[in-house]
Order: C-alpha cells, then structure tokens, then sequence
C-alpha cells in the first residue's frame, strides 16, 4: 500500500516536468564485451553518472512490481495484435523488414509482410507501425518507463548513455545500474561447472568467465567469489549431480535483476516465479517451473520476425538455457545483477536458504463415481464400459489396470 502511495505521489510529480524526449531506437544486441577495446569517451560518459537519489524499499517494490506489469502488457497486447491481424508491432533489428524501415523503403517491408497479413489490412500502412526489438532495448526500454515513473528520469538518461557508449553490451549496462544503486557485486551462474557444454571454443568462453569470477571481475562488473548459482542444469550426458536450492532460493524470493548470459551476447529481464501470469504458462514444463519457484526471464529478441509471437517471451531460465545447448552459442554461464532491497542476500541464496527443493502442488479431480474429489494420480474403473482413468492435475487421462502412475485405484 505504501508503495502505490509513492507511485501515485511520484506520478504527481512528473505530470508537472516537460514532456518526455523521443525514445531512442533499440540497439542491435549480441554485442560482446571484450569485442572492444579502452574508449576514453566512453569511460568519461559512465564516470559521469550522477550520485543517486537513495533508494527505498518502497521503490525498489515499485520497481519490481512495474517492470513485470509492463513487460507482460508489451507481451499481451503484441501476441493479441498478431492473432487479429497477423502481424505484430515489433520486428527484430536484425530482421530484413525493420532493416528495410530503418532505410526507409516501406515498400520492401510492406512486401515482406504482406503474406502474412490478414485480409482488411494494408501491408503499406502496417509497415510504417512496425518498431525494432532487441533484448537490452527492450530492457531500455522498460526500465526507461519504470524510472520516470519514479522520479528518476535523469538517473535513467544517465544510465542508458552510458550503455550506449558502449555499444549496450549488457555488463557495461549493469556496472551504470551499479552507479546507480544497485549492490555489487553480481551473482555469477553456470549450468553445469564440472562438464561445460559445447564445443571447444565455446568451453574456452566459459572457462574465461569461472576465471574472471576467480578474480572477481568480469570484464569490470564486480562478481562474486564465493556466492553463485552452479549446476543447476547439468550438461547433456553429464554426471554432475544436479544441485539447484540456490536457483529456487532466487526465484522464491522477491527481486528484480538484468542478466548477462555469454559474456552480455543474451541481456534479459530476470524476475521471481510468483510474478508470472497463468497466461504466460503455456506449457507443463512452464508451469511445473513457477510452481517450483524457478527464476523467470523476461526477453527480446532482435531475429525474430514481427508475425512471430516470440519475439517478447517470459519463461523460465533454465529453458532459456537449455534451448541453446544443441547450438553453436550457448548460454552457459552469465551474471545476473539484483537491484536495491532484494529480498535476500548473495550468500543466502547461494547457499540454498528457501531453496529447498519440494514437489510441484497439483490439483485433485471430482469423481462422480465416487462421489468425492481424490487427488492427482487416484485411478478409477467407469462403471459404464469397464475403462481406467487417471485424475491428472485436475483433468481425467486415459489409464489402464496395470497403471504404474496410480497413487491409488479404486475398481469396480
């Protein structure tokens, strides 16, 4: 309640300043941090970050709290404009369309979209509508909102000048938040520290980052040397034991963070299992992950296409993980940094407080037979034609007399 009375006094506040400047467009993303070398100016842009305004726990719940509202209506209205009319707002900034709207030929664009136009809508008009998405502009994007929200518009402009200095590579991003406020050091993670996936080259990428943590630093974000998220998802074929309290520990606590995955090639929102939508569940895997209480991300993307409803997704991490495994570029490891007031510490959570790992709830079913509800796996016979079904989180399944997945039976 104290936090909406701030938000509704910051609102206040900012209905008196002078109208916003125009948004900048999203930058291109996948840009790596050790892709460049020293930039005076760059550093002289981030060295100029103002002191923050202290922050507060009323904020940094506000924070939270607007980021996910504003993530999931993006989401929301985007995969509703793609159903009615076949193509969405947004196109990925390394698509041919938005390359084409960048230099202006709607044309072209509007031929590329055309197909996948429904009838009643003009490809020429759509293409004018359309805006580039990628995930650190997304991550601008939103915070940008967030932050005049509340009050802070300036330490945001500061912020994302820093960033863009330096191409928007992801850690560069977090060591302006880290001006800003936000505790250093970042949490480092790695799926799987024993046996790194990929290829030869790849495995050097990640051997680089457990030694960068080793030192505390990696490429200038401070990280930490004795808390961190590891082998919560042990590589394909790997022995490592699957160890993951200190991934739910995350993901049952109330925070907000921007990752880095691959040395910033991947830049995502990354927030707590309890502020996901039953909407944005679209799959068992999904919503047996928000159950457990798994950290969730929040993400962009600059390939894909505007017809394409993945283009903003809010999933689990460890499927955003385990989606690059088969791939040349995997997101094995990365730094994930809390803003102010998290609700836990860095050793909390690496040390698994809260994280204790327990089994996803699922709902029982009716049975008119019986008369009664019974719960997730009970079998029953149907008196009218002999057949086994198995109640199934709330729905009856096909099942069988010899049905190992019965946690109780109940026959004829």
């Amino acid at each position: 309640m104290r936090a909406r009375s701030l938000l509704v006094a910051l609102s206040l506040v900012s209905a008196c300043t002078e109208a916003a400047e125009p948004a900048l467009p999203d930058p291109v993303d996948g840009v790596r941090a050790d892709d460049k070398a020293d930039n005076a100016t760059a550093i002289a842009v981030c060295n100029a970050i103002p002191t923050p305004r202290p922050w507060t726990a009323d904020e940094s719940a506000l924070l939270l709290e607007r980021t996910v509202e504003r993530f999931s209506e993006m989401k929301r209205e985007n995969d509703a404009l793609i159903a009615r009319r076949g193509v969405g707002a947004y196109a990925g900034v390394k698509t041919e369309v938005m390359k084409a709207i960048d230099r202006r030929d709607y044309a072209a664009a509007a031929a590329i979209i055309r197909p996948k136009l429904k009838p009643g809508f003009d490809a020429n008009v759509v293409a004018r509508e359309i805006a580039g998405t990628s995930c650190i502009g997304r991550v601008y994007a939103i915070l940008r909102d967030v932050y005049a929200e509340l009050g802070r518009t300036d330490e945001w402009k500061a912020i994302e000048k820093c960033g863009r200095a330096w191409q928007s590579d992801g850690l560069h991003v977090q060591q302006a938040l880290i001006k800003n406020g936000w505790p250093a050091p970042a949490l480092p993670f790695v799926s799987d520290a024993l046996d790194l996936p990929g290829s030869t080259s790849e495995v050097a990428v990640h051997q680089e980052f457990l030694r960068a943590v080793g030192r505390g630093s990696y490429y200038g974000t401070p990280v930490s040397t004795t808390a961190k998220l590891e082998n919560f998802l042990p590589s394909p074929g790997s022995s490592t034991p699957k160890q993951d309290a200190a991934l739910l520990s995350l993901g049952r606590s109330q925070f907000l963070a921007v990752g880095t995955l691959r040395g910033a090639f991947h830049v995502p929102l990354i927030v707590p299992a309890a502020t996901i939508g039953d909407e944005f569940l679209t799959t068992s895997a999904a919503r047996t992950a928000r159950d457990r209480g798994e950290p969730f991300v929040m993400e962009s993307h600059s390939l894909r296409q505007p017809w394409d409803p993945t283009n903003f997704e809010i999933r689990p991490l460890t499927e955003v993980i385990a989606e690059t495994l088969p791939q040349s570029v995997i997101y094995a490891t990365g730094t994930i940094l809390l803003a102010p007031f998290a609700e836990r510490s860095l050793a909390d959570i690496s040390a698994g407080v809260g994280g204790g790992v327990t089994e996803p709830t699922h709902a029982g079913c009716y049975s008119s037979v019986l008369r009664r509800d019974v719960p997730h796996g009970a079998c029953i016979q149907r008196p009218s034609d002999s057949r086994w079904f198995r109640c199934t989180d709330g729905d009856w399944a096909a099942s069988s007399a010899d049905d190992t997945a019965c946690t109780e039976s109940h026959p004829l």
